[in-house]
């Protein structure tokens, strides 16, 4: 961003305290709330915190999804989402009365460790939970900030697909459609959530979850 470091030594003074006020940093994001607006909150959406999850640490989560629409999903600065979640699944009840987005967001982001530890079968039963908890929460929703400009959903994007929800499949094959027959892999293929995470393994996990949620499947091999 400073021009004069490709005309000289690159020292600290030269590159760096040029561009150490606040004309040249842009401000980190903060919450999207302000602390005279929480109690005037539905109680779900205040996340005061509870003896499981505490209030900074669901300030900290959210945050971290805030910066990781500017910084990427890879950024070093995620909290241990996996240990958060076994602790708040501890007492549920307690924590989706007290912040039930910040649960579905929870829930949604620990799919991965659910797959890894339980398979990909106790990972598609959260989503689906998940996804009921969100719709238990469609009359609210609009006043949570930070479910809305905070959370990055785009984590969560590929989910439908790979679970069969995705709107683009259709409920009946078209007559005169080409049939596809899907072998069935076995443990080389149950960790969809997780294989897609990572390069090129990535695109043959959406083909083969696609083919296997499609109307035009064929079961029978010998059709």
């Amino acid at each position: 961003g400073n021009p004069e470091c490709f005309d000289g030594m690159y020292t600290r003074s030269r590159c760096c305290e040029a561009l150490s006020g606040d004309e040249g940093v842009e401000q980190l994001p903060g919450d999207c709330r302000k602390p005279e607006e929480v109690p005037h909150l539905p109680r779900q959406l205040r996340c005061l915190g509870t003896a499981s999850v505490s209030r900074d640490e669901w300030d900290g989560f959210f945050h971290a999804h805030q910066l990781s629409q500017q910084l990427g999903t890879n950024f070093q600065g995620w909290p241990n989402i996996s240990a958060m979640w076994l602790r708040a699944n501890t007492s549920l009840a307690e924590n989706l009365r007290d912040c039930v987005l910040g649960m579905v967001s929870l829930l949604l982001h620990a799919l991965h460790s659910i797959e890894v530890a339980d398979g990909d079968h106790a990972a598609m039963q959260a989503y689906v939970q998940a996804v009921s908890w969100e719709a238990g929460a469609a009359d609210i929703i609009e006043q949570d900030c930070r479910w809305n400009r905070m959370i990055n959903h785009g984590v969560f994007a590929h989910y439908q697909m790979l679970f069969g929800g995705d709107d683009r499949y259709t409920a009946v094959c078209p007559e005169g459609a080409p049939r596809v027959f899907v072998y069935d892999m076995g443990d080389i293929a149950d960790r969809p959530l997780t294989c897609s995470r990572t390069g090129f393994w990535a695109s043959e996990v959406y083909v083969d979850r696609f083919l296997r949620n499609s109307a035009c499947r064929e079961r029978n091999w010998t059709r």
